[in-house]
């Protein structure tokens, strides 16, 4: 596995999780919370057509559906939820 894959993957893996039938992400969604995750892990941005190409092939590997919706211009990846960062008290 590349370094950039291994990152996109860390990303991933803390960003989004399995969810019930019929749940989505937005890919565009995705994309804008990668740049406070690379900020809190101290981490550099990989270029947005690397991230792109790395999600694309994960998105591929996973084999998980994805639709695109036209009026918004963004492509909803089925079957995912977004991971919530609890507050510790």
């Amino acid at each position: 596995m590349t370094a950039a894959r291994e990152h996109v993957s860390a990303f991933l893996n803390s960003t989004i999780a399995p969810s019930v039938p019929g749940a989505a992400v937005s890919l565009r969604k995705i994309h804008s919370l990668y740049p406070d995750w690379c900020d809190r892990q101290q981490l550099e941005a990989l270029p947005p057509d690397e991230l792109g190409q790395q999600l694309r092939d994960i998105i591929g590997a996973l084999k998980l559906r994805c639709h695109v919706d036209t009026a918004s211009d963004d492509v909803w990846i089925s079957g995912l939820r977004f991971k919530t960062r609890r507050k510790h008290i």
